[in-house]
């Protein structure tokens, strides 16, 4: 989904057609239209990675490292922990590939999305103090469903509480 040109319809995310630099890595620029979001990524042979974003403030900011959410060497069950800096603040983050689903959605029904569960949270506090956001990822379409529980304070594709999906 991470190619030039990559667009849907009446979705909230689009990816940009220019390259950026990211700490010497040519990125993809992932525009949230909920707000002024983007998130930068890349889908190469390392695995799909979030590099950093710039806020609804207009700042950017580059992690010290990426999130990997998924590589090919993945399988459902699969879990990654780690650290990433974000403006200076370390922050833990659990990614699971929690399994691979048929979704059906106002644009149709998209056959073995992969579902992936993940939170964000600051490394002095406990992981149970925070919610998960859920993705869906269907093959040549990208994202087709994402939803976030109450708690979750990550809010990278949906707001805590709310379920968006392809139109």
């Amino acid at each position: 989904p991470l190619t030039s040109g990559w667009e849907t319809d009446r979705w909230t995310l689009f990816v940009d057609v220019s390259n950026h630099d990211i700490n010497g890595t040519t990125a993809k620029a992932m525009v949230d239209t909920r707000g002024p979001n983007v998130h930068y990524w890349t889908n190469d042979e390392i695995g799909l990675r979030l590099h950093g974003d710039i806020a609804e403030d207009g700042t950017m900011a580059t992690y010290s490292g990426s999130i990997v959410f998924a590589d090919s060497s993945c399988k459902v069950g699969d879990k990654k922990e780690g650290t990433v800096t974000i403006d200076g603040e370390e922050l833990n983050y659990s990614i699971e590939i929690a399994g691979v689903e048929d979704v059906t959605v106002p644009a149709g029904t998209f056959a073995n999305c992969l579902k992936v569960t993940f939170l964000i949270y600051p490394s002095a506090d406990l992981s149970s103090n925070y919610g998960y956001e859920t993705i869906w990822l269907a093959e040549n379409v990208g994202f087709v469903k994402a939803e976030a529980d109450e708690d979750a304070e990550s809010e990278i594709f949906v707001d805590a509480g709310d379920t968006r999906q392809l139109l």
